[in-house]
């Protein structure tokens, strides 16, 4: 199945497809603030750099934004919100059928759940995956070599579809 949106569909026949659960309430407003913070002080040594000529201030500059990188990402990694263990989701859909040559339609529903497990290295996982994503976007950034770079995710393991 192909899809433009950043997130995988669930296809029918596939239950371990990726899943992404969120409570975003409270928890996009950090990430939110976290992102900003990080993209203006990137943004501000990238419009010094192209006003420098001096290669001991472009090191400094790029140190800058190495230490700056850094922080971002143990901001980003205190934030998280996963822990390690056995869950069981269920996702239940609700639809209307519509009759071919009848204006009624029936409200029909489906349920779906799989178990999975965290591992107990998630966050180590999850680092890792984000380091190696924000150098890259810092070095991207401050080259202007734009790249179209995949957010970093975590596929968990033992993954099963339950018939309950």
């Amino acid at each position: 199945m192909l899809s433009f949106s950043p997130l995988d569909i669930i296809e029918k026949d596939k239950s371990c497809s990726r899943i992404y659960l969120f409570l975003i309430s409270n928890y996009e407003d950090k990430f939110t603030a976290i992102r900003n913070e990080y993209e203006l002080a990137i943004n501000d040594i990238k419009n010094i750099l192209a006003a420098t000529k001096e290669q001991t201030e472009i090191s400094e500059l790029f140190e800058r934004a190495k230490n700056t990188t850094i922080l971002t990402i143990e901001k980003i990694v205190k934030n998280l919100q996963i822990e390690d263990g056995e869950y069981k989701f269920t996702i239940t859909i609700q639809y209307e059928e519509k009759f071919k040559h009848f204006t009624s339609t029936r409200t029909r529903e489906t349920k779906k759940s799989i178990k999975f497990t965290v591992e107990s290295n998630v966050r180590e996982i999850l680092k890792m995956q984000i380091e190696k994503y924000m150098h890259k976007a810092t070095l991207s950034t401050l080259t202007n070599d734009p790249q179209i770079l995949p957010w970093p995710t975590y596929t968990p393991i033992k993954c099963k579809e339950i018939h309950d």
